[in-house]
């Protein structure tokens, strides 16, 4: 009777420590004796995800602004419309804070004009123009990182011309300009004695002018 022959039996004799350790090292030796090309410069900069520029708008990429060709994905207007309201309620109390100190200062120049016979009009002129400039910086200081600090509907139809803004931005923009405006002009009515100079800054250099 044959007899049968078969594959051998896998060794079950145990592995020494020091076997292991040669075992985990070969890998470890090939590695260090054929150490991989360093990627240059072009190519790292070819895998980053902002040069991976497509024709057909790839919605892969990460950063439109890196993308040829007109947008496929036509945004909608009302997509930021909780942002635009914000903005504009911001934009409000700015212009109402800016337009305030500088009518403040055309109605002080105003009654100190109109209570003294020796005021000077290079003095009123400036002192009207300071009014505004301290005005404006202190309020685009404030608001700036906010609103952008336009506080003009001209300034805002700019913007609006160049992109940075969108149209439903822009209708919100000038609704509060011309509203801040507006409040503005009441507060120092109710505050201060006599008509608003404001709407006469141009005639202030000429003496004879009464309100």
């Amino acid at each position: 009777m044959a007899d049968n022959i078969g594959p051998a039996a896998p060794s079950s004799a145990p592995v020494s420590p020091l076997a292991q350790q040669r075992q985990a090292q070969i890998p470890l030796d090939a590695a260090l004796a054929h150490p991989p090309t360093p990627p240059s410069l072009f190519s790292l900069l070819a895998d980053m995800t902002f040069f991976r520029r497509s024709g057909n708008n790839d919605p892969s990429i990460a950063d439109p602004n890196y993308r040829f060709g007109p947008s496929t994905a036509k945004p909608s207007w009302f997509a930021t419309i909780k942002d635009d309201i914000c903005a504009a309620l911001l934009e409000y109390a700015g212009t109402t804070f800016f337009l305030l100190l500088a009518y403040g200062g055309v109605q002080a120049s105003s009654s100190e004009a109109a209570s003294s016979a020796q005021s000077s009009n290079i003095e009123r002129i400036m002192y009207i123009s300071l009014s505004f400039g301290f005005s404006l910086l202190a309020s685009v200081w404030l608001f700036y990182r906010v609103t952008g600090g336009l506080f003009n509907p001209d300034v805002s139809l700019a913007l609006l011309l160049t992109g940075v803004i969108g149209p439903v931005r822009f209708v919100l923009y000038c609704i509060a300009q011309l509203v801040g405006g507006i409040t503005a002009a009441a507060i120092i009515y109710a505050l201060t004695p006599g008509p608003l100079a404001s709407k006469y800054v141009s005639l202030l250099a000429s003496p004879n002018y009464h309100c």
